[in-house]
């Protein structure tokens, strides 16, 4: 991404305390520069701003449509409420697996991460959300690509959290 595709979709680095769930149908990995995105290339670049939107529009749709998991997602889902985070996690059906865990991520180790506001993205693209996912409109943020291993300051086991 080479500047802003969509002028006043990108957050401010400065918003609350944010989280990460990594659970074992999530599509992103960790290596040793951080948490990846399954996909790690898509760019939302174009002479044609347009262009640029709708595709972006699509992705978001597909990121939060369970439905497309054998479609790799360029975005890593966020929460700024903790509440909001353990719930969803021990709701969802990997809770009887094991070896999930929560993340805390310090949004100030993340210079040079697009970090897309929901609320913000959704209504300037007319995204439709599922029923459901709609859920993490108010307080989400996706990550595009990548959140670096130095801003991962705290992990919070299965055990930590029930």
């Amino acid at each position: 991404l080479s500047g802003s595709p969509c002028p006043g979709l990108l957050f401010p680095k400065s918003f609350p305390l944010d989280s990460t769930a990594q659970y074992p149908l999530t599509q992103t990995m960790e290596g040793e520069s951080g948490l990846l995105a399954g996909d790690q290339t898509t760019r939302y670049e174009s002479s044609v701003k347009c262009y640029a939107e709708q595709r972006l529009k699509n992705d978001i749709e597909r990121h939060f449509t369970w439905g497309t998991r054998n479609w790799s997602s360029p975005f890593i889902s966020l929460f700024s409420d903790w509440n909001h985070a353990r719930n969803w996690a021990i709701k969802r059906p990997w809770k009887r697996r094991g070896n999930w865990e929560i993340l805390e991520i310090d949004t100030s180790c993340l210079d040079g991460v697009y970090v897309f506001k929901l609320s913000t993205i959704v209504n300037k693209l007319d995204a439709c959300i599922p029923k459901g996912a709609d859920t993490h409109i108010k307080d989400g943020y996706i990550a595009l690509h990548m959140i670096p291993s130095r801003a991962i300051v705290k992990r919070h086991s299965e055990v930590d959290v029930v």
